[in-house]
């Protein structure tokens, strides 16, 4: 080679670390591909997983029952109190039609929620589409003998089927009180009742002491109807209260005093 071909040694070094670092910027371009490559399967995988757990959690019957066990009381527990000590046995009511002979059944639709407490001897039938109490009484269900219009029950005690009576209902003495200056609010009252308690008595309508009432007092008068009094008090919108001062006490189990 002659003198004036050879590459003078600065001028190679330059061209060798050239070359070196355009090889190192291509592998490491070569390299943040494969691990963005590696880290979106990583992540799809993630997500197929989590995706399969909730759909076999979900289509488990025993965990979506108990789910909806706990949402159902927890909103019948924003309209009434319940007994704290014991868990329900709950169904849905799923055809109204081979119910309709029983009286506790009157109102109901499909849809409804059949809360029974065997302990407490008190039933419950709620409505979530309108999130409603329909009907409270202090009787046993036999929620066996429902079954074919149910969905599953959830709970920790059953009845046995001899055990189980008669449902009978229970006839309770209402007083109306107009406490505000609108016409025939009281009987208006007792109409919203008696298309939901058909068997309930009216024992007096009349107007109160004072006509300034702001909210519609519903008072257990003979203390004795505590599971009646909150269904009405859920069913009209109404406060559960006491007995104002200055007004008589009449001659019936509960008070409904209506306002404007």
């Amino acid at each position: 080679m002659a003198m004036s071909d050879k590459v003078p040694p600065k001028d190679f070094l330059n061209a060798l670390e050239h070359q070196q670092t355009r090889n190192s910027k291509k592998g490491m371009k070569r390299f943040l591909f494969w691990l963005l490559v590696f880290f979106c399967i990583a992540g799809l995988s993630g997500t197929y997983y989590f995706y399969a757990k909730y759909r076999t959690l979900s289509q488990d019957p025993t965990i979506t029952s108990q789910k909806d066990l706990t949402a159902t009381l927890a909103a019948v527990e924003a309209l009434m109190v319940l007994p704290t000590d014991e868990v329900p046995t709950m169904a849905t009511i799923l055809d109204k039609d081979k119910l309709s002979d029983q009286a506790f059944f009157a109102q109901a639709q499909n849809g409804d929620k059949l809360l029974a407490y065997t302990t407490s001897m008190q039933a419950i039938l709620y409505r979530p589409s309108t999130n409603k109490i329909i009907k409270v009484a202090p009787i046993y269900v036999d929620t066996a003998a429902i079954e074919e219009t149910t969905g599953n029950a959830v709970g920790e005690e059953e009845l046995p089927e001899d055990d189980v009576p008669e449902e009978v209902p229970q006839s309770v003495r209402i007083a109306y009180y107009n406490g505000s200056e609108i016409p025939n609010l009281s009987a208006l009252t007792e109409q919203t009742v008696k298309e939901l308690y058909p068997e309930y008595e009216t024992t007096l309508m009349q107007d109160t002491t004072m006509s300034d009432y702001t909210d519609t007092l519903v008072i257990n008068l003979s203390g004795d109807h505590s599971a009646e009094v909150a269904a009405l008090a859920a069913a009209l919108g109404a406060s559960v209260g006491t007995l104002p001062e200055g007004e008589v006490a009449p001659d019936a189990d509960i008070l409904i005093i209506s306002a404007k």
